[in-house]
């Protein structure tokens, strides 16, 4: 990756000008943060180079996003300054920015006193300055570590903390954010859009479905935003979306593991024709001791059950004909959990009752209709190659087992292994790595890889 360059274009990075709503040409809208560059670009805070294009991967210095803060949240860079570091003259594009972010608090300069404009800013760095570019108050108290690479003693804990528990940062399936990391123009111009539509909606965090497509039940009549890095089975009687505990090697979602989630849609028939009355009743009689909440939900009565030291919730929905959907939710304890949780508070705000055609709305490549194999058995196949890895003479029967399979890759150069085969099963979406000598599985992995 490049480092940025100082150029004349820099000056049409940071426009203050209004831009015209449209995208970059290497910003497509399938770009994960397509929706943030568009925001901050149709509100004047960026703009892209001469020829165009936005350069979503070069990274930011310092000086870059100083202009950016001040611009986007509106600070006053006009008046009389002086020189304060030695490295920022008033020649220099960046003098008034600089200077104004300093008067205000919101950068320092480095110990020798400088304050080193070509610098690219990390994410630890940004973390702090934009909410406080944005005038927003950040409390001291940090009791426990934020992420798995986040000490609740670290420097830019307090704001790594604020981040986390408005959805501004997430974390990777290991927990951890690198907060080490350098920013690309992408990845910053997201933090300072999460972070102004939080500080425009009066701090409540920031709704991760904005950027989620819909799903369409081909089976049941619901709709619902989520996560695609979530597994969705849809059979007849029920929907399960489902995030395995990649570390751990989840292979079933019976169990929730410690960084595991999952959402399980079902409709009832209510064959005893119970009114809503009747059927919360009984509910809340089945599930003693949880804590209840009757609400409404697309103008359809509504019942709440929540377990908060279990992290389940479930939503009884009571439609028109009688009929009663079930949501049932659970998510695991681990250095995930909280994320967990944020992502199933922003799939069961989304849902609603609505008959479609069984595909992602907006999203004609992905299509989640029933595929022969149930979610059952799907499990039971997945924790049979599981129980077999590494044990000989059973590799062959158990891609067979798979029924339609294809070899991606062949390595005939593995080290006392002899040649190795990679299968993938579009079925299962997993690859499995087979050695012929031995007749073996050596290994599995989700998704089409041969990154092993």
């Amino acid at each position: 990756m490049k480092r940025f360059l100082i150029t004349t274009c820099v000056l049409c990075f940071f426009s203050s000008s209004v831009a015209i709503a449209e995208s970059f040409p290497d910003v497509s809208e399938n770009h994960e943060n397509y929706k943030a560059i568009e925001y901050l670009k149709e509100n004047g805070v960026i703009d892209g180079y001469e020829d165009g294009t936005f350069g979503p991967n070069i990274l930011v210095n310092r000086a870059e996003a100083v202009k950016i803060l001040v611009e986007g949240f509106g600070i006053s860079y006009s008046g009389d300054f002086s020189e304060e570091f030695p490295d920022v003259n008033e020649s220099d594009w960046f003098f008034e920015y600089v200077m104004a972010a300093k008067r205000d608090g919101i950068l320092e300069g480095y110990q020798d006193g400088t304050f080193k404009p070509e610098n690219t800013i990390n994410l630890a760095e940004a973390l702090k300055v934009v909410p406080m570019a944005g005038g927003i108050s950040i409390p001291n108290n940090v009791s426990n570590d934020v992420f798995a690479d986040v000490k609740s003693s670290d420097w830019f804990a307090k704001y790594a903390l604020y981040s986390k528990n408005k959805n501004i940062v997430l974390a990777d399936d290991e927990g951890m954010i690198y907060p080490s990391k350098d920013m690309t123009r992408a990845d910053f111009a997201e933090l300072i859009y999460r972070t102004m539509i939080v500080k425009e909606n009066g701090g409540k965090e920031f709704p991760l479905h904005e950027t989620w497509d819909y799903f369409q039940s081909g089976n049941l009549p619901f709709r619902v935003k989520y996560d695609d890095s979530w597994s969705v089975y849809d059979e007849s009687n029920k929907v399960t979306f489902f995030k395995g505990n990649e570390d751990l090697y989840q292979f079933s979602g019976v169990r929730v593991y410690p960084d595991s989630g999952k959402v399980i849609v079902v409709l009832d028939n209510n064959s005893q024709r119970m009114t809503s009355e009747q059927y919360f009743a009984n509910i809340k009689e089945a599930f003693v001791g949880a804590n209840y909440t009757n609400f409404t939900l697309n103008e359809m009565p509504a019942f709440e059950v929540l377990y908060p030291e279990l992290r389940r919730v479930d939503w009884y929905v009571y439609l028109e004909d009688g009929r009663v959907f079930a949501i049932y939710t659970e998510y695991g304890e681990g250095v995930l959990g909280f994320q967990l949780q944020q992502v199933i508070k922003s799939m069961l705000a989304t849902w609603e009752y609505s008959v479609g055609e069984g595909t992602v709305i907006d999203n004609p490549e992905v299509n989640y209709e029933n595929t022969g194999m149930t979610f059952s058995e799907k499990e039971e196949l997945l924790s049979e190659i599981f129980e077999n890895i590494l044990i000989e003479n059973q590799g062959n029967r158990i891609i067979n087992s798979l029924g339609e399979t294809i070899i991606i890759e062949s390595d005939t150069i593995g080290v006392g292994t002899g040649v190795v085969d990679y299968y993938y099963s579009s079925e299962l979406d997993y690859t499995l790595k087979y050695e012929r000598a031995s007749d073996l599985i050596l290994d599995v992995r989700e998704g089409r890889t041969s990154a092993f």
